[in-house]
């Protein structure tokens, strides 16, 4: 897509609580919307989610780096979140805890609902018992089943549970939490997708699920400047002008020549306050005649992500994610 500037200007906004809520139709993913992780500092720009090991041993040691590569090469590395720590569950208490055991990897159950429990996450680093095969690709499995069990434990449930999904190739049950929120088609590449005829797809995320968790999660902080030509500005003089009051009403819209914002045809901002999970709002604006604009009242710290919709004359598709911050606590 072409130049884009999204500008937020202090306005007349509407509470964004009056503003109808759309659930996101452009990504892939089968989410439980209530167990998403947040940010508990807005002054660091990562969503840090710390983790440890309940039972390791000295021979574990390689498994476990193979571990934290693989999380670090996938979730991690294509979104804002950051997994720290990585030590022993009995030197500090962390969010994600893993147990080390020859069975079924899993977890307990989806998102935050594991944090802090222990064993809330089962690997496998011996493979006797249970898929007695995986050890003729001992590295393999270990990365691939982690990439999946941390999906869970980002919220993601299986890809196959969803009803919209193919059966005629796929005839394996509905298995473990199911999300609530399905957003776009079943994606057959997911990590998440059990009849993937790539065992996890390989431990490697597909372009939808690299989607998803940049939906959810925000793109990395170090990597926005990737999407050329997008930039994100905020009229800071406006703003100390009615720094002491206690809602700040903003409004959202595109600015860029004409030629590009006639190639536009709807633009779904992702509102995430951060700080209170279920209060996310995700609005469509097809307001042509405001170059798509969106009106808000806040009064606190919000993450905001446009996706920016275009018709190429081929009825495809383009989308662009810009993340943007307001802090009110620097005025």
């Amino acid at each position: 897509m072409s130049k884009y500037w999204i500008f937020a200007l202090i306005a007349l906004g509407l509470m964004i609580c009056s503003t109808p809520i759309v659930k996101a139709q452009n990504q892939n993913a089968y989410i439980l919307e209530h167990v998403l992780w947040h940010r508990t500092n807005k002054d660091n720009p990562h969503i840090e989610i710390s983790v440890c090991w309940d039972n390791p041993k000295p021979e574990h040691q390689q498994y476990r780096d193979l571990v934290k590569k693989a999380i670090e090469n996938t979730w991690q590395k294509y979104s804002a979140l950051k997994f720290t720590k990585w030590c022993t569950a009995s030197e500090e208490d962390c969010d994600i805890h893993i147990y080390i055991n020859d069975t079924v990897p899993h977890t307990l159950a989806l998102g935050t609902d594991i944090r802090n429990k222990k064993g809330g996450m089962v690997l496998n680093f011996a493979f006797e018992k249970w898929s007695p095969r995986c050890k003729a690709r001992f590295e393999y499995c270990v990365q691939a089943i982690a990439v999946h069990e941390f999906g869970h434990a980002l919220g993601f449930s299986h890809e196959h549970n969803r009803k919209d999904c193919p059966t005629e190739n796929c005839d394996k049950p509905p298995e473990g939490d199911r999300g609530d929120w399905v957003i776009g088609p079943c994606d057959l590449q997911s990590v998440m997708y059990y009849c993937n005829p790539h065992y996890n797809n390989d431990g490697i995320l597909s372009k939808q699920d690299i989607k998803a968790v940049q939906y959810l999660y925000s793109l990395p902080p170090n990597r926005s400047d990737e999407y050329e030509g997008l930039t994100v500005v905020y009229n800071s003089s406006i703003k100390d002008s009615v720094s002491k009051a206690l809602y700040k009403d903003f409004k959202l819209y595109l600015s860029g020549n004409q030629e590009d914002l006639d190639k536009v045809d709807h633009v779904l901002y992702y509102i995430d306050p951060q700080w209170f999970g279920w209060w996310r709002r995700q609005i469509i604006s097809k307001k042509r005649e405001s170059n798509f604009g969106l009106g808000l009242s806040l009064y606190r710290d919000v993450n905001v992500v446009a996706f920016v919709f275009s018709n190429d004359g081929s009825k495809t598709l383009k989308e662009t994610m810009i993340p943007l911050t307001v802090h009110f606590g620097d005025q």
